[in-house]
């Protein structure tokens, strides 16, 4: 860690873990990538090294009633559409989503 020019902490989007190369010998915390850290530390010790912040998901919800009266929930998030519908587990596209971005285009 001598020399180290990473300035703690550290930012992650991903939840972080302890590693000990078997290779190097040396203690790294894993959060989508590899931050070095001084040998022993601990899990408790993380919060000196990294902030966990999860990324926000921004999401629109709209409930779509069905031809047969059944009530489907439409999602837009991180720009992909999905859809509570038997159709849309299947074959990844349906009417309801169709009607939903035909609205908000």
């Amino acid at each position: 860690m001598e020399n180290s020019k990473t300035k703690f902490p550290v930012k992650v989007t991903m939840p972080p873990g302890l590693m000990k190369s078997s290779h190097s010998g040396k203690t790294y915390i894993i959060a989508g990538c590899m931050i070095p850290v001084p040998d022993g530390t601990t899990a408790e010790d993380m919060h000196k090294y990294v902030t966990y912040s999860p990324p926000k998901l921004d999401a629109k919800t709209w409930k779509v009633e069905s031809s047969s009266g059944s009530t489907y929930t439409v999602t837009l998030r991180n720009g992909s559409f999905s859809c509570t519908c038997a159709g849309f587990k299947f074959y990844r596209k349906c009417k309801h989503v169709k009607k939903v971005a035909d609205e908000n285009r």
